[in-house]
């Protein structure tokens, strides 16, 4: 089940939040249990056959916790819990690329290949391993206490909301709303406006501009124009930041509407200046993560810049797995950690000597070519493509873009643009703090907003086909 349908919209949704504000406040275990079965239905919805996976991991990373916490042997059952979590994410996401792989040694070799049943990628996998990690890994710092209550345990696994792609919540983050959360009918208010939202950057913008890339990337590299590839990447650019940040904003809001606060995931990441300003502004639950289980860990700063630059590497690296099994996510990852390593090595004063809008052009280029590799089928296509973005020759060959777009894509594009790099009035529209009359205004308007931007959503739903999110898939 996906947020941007009418079945989970009018259905889904709406039953739960009416059952859930039912239940009085101080029965907070009670809830606990509903929304608990809601989140184990809504994986049952989109995912059946993985639902005893989830719950199995989830009893044994239960159980494990518990003895990582009370025995003396907790550097080896926080081994066989890392392990058993990162085994299964291999099993399920990388066993057919390690096997493809492989097969093709095989042929080189003059032997036959393999043959193999492709294993199916259970639903949000890579997601709710994380969280199940950072959960044991705390337990083992004794950055919090074990979870002795199932239910709130298994709860903070699967809750719906963040369940299939994010943001990635670190156990600490959030384990004392298990036990009380606030309540409040402004923090429903807001919720349901940071979920219309996010709504719209999805179904309007994300979906609307999408369209274009997925025509683009299928034309063949060699039937490629100047300006038909920069249309295709600027429309893919825009589109997985929509889509992602449109997704999170729902999580966000519907964990808001119960009383849960969860971390934010986007912030703006194409007004940045650097592609290490980057990775603090977008996916900030996986940087995050990665930083608190992953980089430290490794040294993070505290090495000699050698082993700080190999460090990064390890962790791009890791950065691009997890997005897939594919070459290509392998290479945005080599290619985001080596941006980051020549940052590094070129002077402070150099770079600061550089004017802030150029620098910000200079990023965004450089992560727009990124998203090449990441969207590109194989690393050979993404470098035909990115060659094309500079093939002057065919620099005036628009005849085929009016073929491609049409003028409300071309609207939303413009929108996307705008929402992208002018921060202030989004912002204003996201948060409001009270105290004034143009905060009441503006609050007003924020609603307006919001109800406009839900109607028009419903219209395009009603008449669209399943569009899922991108991340979902990861």
């Amino acid at each position: 089940m996906s947020f941007s349908t009418i079945t989970f919209l009018f259905g889904f949704l709406g039953l739960f939040l009416a059952i859930y504000h039912a239940v009085p406040r101080r029965f907070i275990k009670t809830r606990n249990v509903f929304t608990l079965l809601a989140s184990y239905l809504f994986y049952l919805w989109g995912a059946p056959g993985f639902v005893p996976i989830l719950l199995l991991s989830t009893v044994a990373d239960y159980l494990l916790g518990l003895l990582i916490a009370t025995t003396k042997h907790k550097n080896l059952f926080l081994s066989i819990a890392v392990g058993q979590n990162l085994g299964l994410l291999v099993l399920f996401k990388y066993t057919g690329f390690l096997l493809g792989e492989i097969s093709k040694l095989f042929t080189v070799f003059g032997f036959d290949s393999l043959v193999w049943t492709q294993i199916a990628l259970p639903l949000g996998i890579s997601f709710f391993t994380f969280q199940k990690i950072s959960y044991l890994v705390d337990v083992y710092r004794g950055t919090s206490p074990p979870q002795r209550d199932f239910i709130a345990f298994a709860l903070y696994v699967a809750l719906f909301p963040k369940l299939v792609a994010g943001p990635i919540v670190q156990y600490h983050q959030i384990a004392d709303q298990f036990i009380a959360r606030e309540d409040t009918i402004r923090g429903f208010y807001e919720g349901v406006l940071r979920f219309c939202y996010g709504l719209g950057k999805k179904v309007l913008i994300a979906d609307t501009i999408g369209t274009i890339a997925d025509r683009v990337f299928q034309i063949p590299p060699a039937g490629l124009t100047m300006p038909v590839a920069w249309l295709g990447i600027l429309c893919y650019t825009f589109q997985i930041y929509f889509d992602f940040a449109g997704y999170s904003d729902m999580a966000i809001g519907v964990g808001r509407m119960i009383g849960f606060n969860f971390p934010e995931n986007f912030n703006f990441p194409y007004i940045s200046s650097s592609i290490q300003e980057f990775w603090r502004r977008w996916h900030m639950s996986l940087t995050g993560w990665l930083r608190n289980y992953l980089y430290i860990p490794l040294g993070g700063n505290r090495v000699s810049k050698v082993r700080n630059y190999f460090n990064l590497w390890i962790v791009f690296l890791f950065t691009g797995l997890w997005h897939g099994a594919n070459w290509t996510f392998l290479f945005w990852g080599i290619f985001h950690g080596s941006l980051l390593t020549i940052q590094r090595l070129v002077p402070s004063a150099l770079t600061g000597r550089i004017p802030k809008l150029f620098a910000i052009a200079g990023t965004f280029i450089l992560v727009l070519i990124g998203w090449v590799f990441f969207r590109s089928n194989t690393i050979s296509d993404a470098f035909a493509y990115i060659l094309t973005l500079g093939d002057f020759r065919t620099f005036f060959s628009t005849q085929d873009i009016p073929f491609l777009i049409n003028n409300k894509q071309w609207v939303f594009l413009g929108l996307a643009a705008v929402f992208s790099f002018c921060p202030y009035w989004t912002e204003r529209l996201k948060f409001n703090q009270k105290g004034n009359d143009t905060s009441h205004f503006i609050d007003y308007i924020r609603g307006f907003v919001a109800i406009i931007i839900l109607i028009y959503s419903i219209i395009v739903l009603s008449g669209a086909t399943y569009n899922p999110f991108i991340y979902q898939g990861f």
